[in-house]
């Protein structure tokens, strides 16, 4: 029976104050306020209220409590001073870390991590997605409990470390990998049965098509108007967890002025996958590896971009690194720069350029990008042409292999 998650926000607006460090001010504007500008969506999505945002310049994490002591008092008064609940980190802290700054500032402290998985025990339905969260969960509660282990083994074997404490250490921990094993159990015959679904697809002949990208680039909503379906589409960080497969509405005439024959007729299938974020914790990575396999099981990508964020680029690179990594970047693909109806500014203007050229670069084909907007269907028509004619090329390629 699966346990439901305790979300870490209550309900209201718990207020919350975000901390984080640079090296330098230089990665400070490039890297870290843009990071800090995705936590506060990430935070308010979870239900807190931004009210403050604490930065420090410092070479290297403390290593008992990440800021300085300073810093920490400084976080202390603000969080006084504006009636604050919680303190967020940007970075991923230790037990002790977090600990040891809740005893100083008097917040509850949580990091990126924990907001993002906290996000996704809410979306999760289903049993796949909620026994992937709690994989998720677990794998990050371990990893705490192992850091407080070393912490203990390093004091040595003196008086004061011997007892109940250490003794319900080392009981949590084995309860813990007690449920880690259970839950893996549980995702193994969830991932054969996803496989069965994937070898039914390939046997009836039919294309996959994996829609993926960042999260909220408007993967959903394009999926909708492909197919004619009515998945539920928000415009929130992670709406989507679980995969949805939907056949792509598809009429012969459109079939005929890819192929020339009216003989033939196929219609693909499209697979939402969960978006992807910078610095995707890799507890969920791997817990989510049976539905990220939908990505590297496909015929043909569409990646999704919302061409509109001011941070397009950096999120079409973190989500081509994640396809990488996944083992996905072979597969052809088509990037699909979406939200085109909502650049009106100069800027926005230059960055489309940029993200055309970043993307026939990454293609290495320049029909292989094409610019749209799911929500008004602008340039909808062209992007169905390309993926019909992505099929029939991979067809006819694999008619070739077999002759050969």
């Amino acid at each position: 029976m699966m346990k439901e998650s305790k979300p870490l926000f209550t309900v209201g607006k718990e207020k919350a104050i975000l901390m984080a460090l640079a090296p330098d001010q230089r990665i400070l504007e490039k890297e870290v306020l843009p990071s800090l500008d995705e936590l506060a969506a990430l935070t308010e999505t979870c239900g807190g209220e931004v009210v403050a945002v604490v930065t420090q310049l410092r070479p290297a994490r403390e290593a008992a409590f990440y800021l300085g002591k300073g810093k920490i008092d400084e976080i202390k008064d603000l969080g006084a001073k504006l009636e604050a609940d919680i303190l967020i980190c940007d970075d991923e802290l230790t037990g002790s870390q977090m600990r040891r700054l809740e005893a100083m500032t008097g917040l509850r402290v949580l990091d990126r991590t924990l907001v993002i998985l906290d996000i996704f025990a809410k979306r999760a339905q289903s049993r796949e997605g909620k026994i992937q969260v709690e994989l998720a969960q677990q794998e990050y509660r371990l990893s705490r409990l192992t850091q407080e282990e070393g912490e203990l083994s390093r004091l040595g074997g003196g008086i004061g470390t011997r007892g109940p404490g250490e003794t319900k250490l080392e009981s949590d921990r084995r309860h813990i990998h007690r449920r880690i094993n259970q839950l893996k159990n549980d995702l193994v015959s969830v991932a054969e049965h996803r496989e069965r679904l994937r070898a039914a697809r390939r046997r009836s002949g039919s294309y996959t098509v994996a829609v993926v990208g960042y999260t909220n680039a408007g993967k959903t909503t394009l999926v909708n108007n492909l197919c004619k379906a009515d998945l539920t589409a928000a415009n929130q960080l992670f709406a989507t967890l679980d995969p949805a497969a939907r056949k792509m509405n598809v009429t012969s005439e459109e079939i005929f002025a890819v192929t020339q024959d009216y003989s033939c007729y196929f219609a693909p299938v499209l697979v939402d996958t969960v978006g992807f974020i910078r610095r995707l914790p890799h507890t969920l990575i791997n817990a989510f590896h049976s539905t990220l396999q939908e990505a590297t099981e496909a015929d043909i990508l569409l990646h999704v971009v919302n061409a509109a964020d001011k941070e397009a680029v950096r999120q079409f690179e973190v989500a081509e690194k994640l396809l990488r990594e996944l083992g996905a970047d072979k597969i052809p693909g088509i990037i699909v720069l979406n939200k085109v109806d909502l650049i009106t500014s100069p800027e926005q203007q230059e960055q489309l350029a940029a993200l055309t050229a970043l993307a026939h670069h990454t293609t290495e084909a320049e029909s292989s990008c094409v610019e749209i907007s799911a929500k008004n269907g602008e340039g909808l028509s062209d992007l169905r042409r390309l993926i019909l004619q992505r099929c029939y090329e991979s067809r006819r390629s694999v008619l070739r292999r077999k002759r050969v």
